[in-house]
């Protein structure tokens, strides 16, 4: 069985609104948050424009997206406690249907986003509700639990400028990875931190590409912790979501610095408001 973490990233693929043809790919993941299942990635990659100017992203068919393909890993228990995973695609209108006048209703988004809106690039989608996702009998969706993952920080020293980070997603396309499951880039921490930082962002220094768009970013503890007795050493933590450089302001871009948007700051209100919707 693959990495816990290499079965939580999900591969999506962005299908035009009108044509349903493909405009980009994208990295999500799945997180649970007070007993639902979440889709996290970017607002960019939902919207199709770039969240700082509002700038048309796809060049190539001035498209708009409408639907997502995902490519969710279900993960099976096989005999001798041995797990086997399947990949399914499954493809989702970004929209909610009016089934009064038979259209997908633009007005009514699929994804819940920041009150902030597009100046924090991140959306959540309740999975929760399609049961044809979360009800496969015999099969598990393997997802960040929030909570635990922020209770983490209160038994480490933080995050700190020149940390290790990895970023989980799909920078290739298909032919060329060498099977079905993410890649994690490294890279660095980059700017120092404060708890009220503005924007809410953590800059990295790494070499990445689109395609990761919307991906998790997670920290590996190199020291001695421990969370009621469960030692830290070597685990990882996710703080945050990554930001493709598609959508960065020119001088980040040029500086090749990518972004990674707060978990507490960022996705934790969104996955509030979405509870309380």
């Amino acid at each position: 069985m693959p990495d816990i973490k290499s079965v939580q990233s999900v591969k999506l693929k962005i299908l035009a609104e009108r044509t349903k043809i493909e405009i980009t790919s994208a990295t999500g993941f799945l997180c649970e948050y007070k007993e639902k299942l979440f889709l996290i990635t970017n607002w960019h990659v939902v919207n199709g424009r770039n969240n700082f100017t509002k700038e048309l992203l796809d060049k190539k068919h001035g498209a708009l997206p409408g639907f997502l393909d995902l490519q969710l890993t279900y993960i099976q228990k096989a005999e001798n406690d041995n797990f086997i995973t399947y990949i399914l695609p499954f493809e989702q209108s970004l929209f909610y249907y009016n089934s009064d006048e038979d259209f997908y209703d633009e007005s009514k988004p699929l994804w819940i986003e920041h009150d902030r809106k597009n100046e924090i690039d991140l959306v959540a989608i309740d999975l929760t509700q399609f049961k044809n996702v979360c009800s496969l009998p015999g099969f598990k969706l393997m997802a960040y639990n929030i909570e635990e993952e922020i209770s983490y920080t209160q038994y480490t020293t933080g995050i700190s400028v020149m940390d290790k980070v990895f970023i989980i997603g799909y920078p290739l396309s298909s032919g060329l990875s060498p099977n079905e499951y993410p890649i994690y880039k490294g890279a660095t921490i980059a700017s120092e931190m404060k708890n009220n930082d503005e924007p809410p962002i953590i800059f990295i220094d790494g070499k990445t590409k689109s395609g990761m768009s919307g991906s998790p970013v997670i920290l590996k503890h190199e020291f001695s912790g421990s969370v009621e007795g469960d030692a830290l050493f070597g685990k990882t933590q996710l703080i945050g979501v990554y930001s493709g450089r598609e959508s960065t302001s020119p001088d980040v871009t040029e500086a090749e610095l990518g972004i990674v948007w707060k978990l507490e700051q960022c996705l934790l209100p969104i996955l509030e408001k979405a509870i309380k919707s």
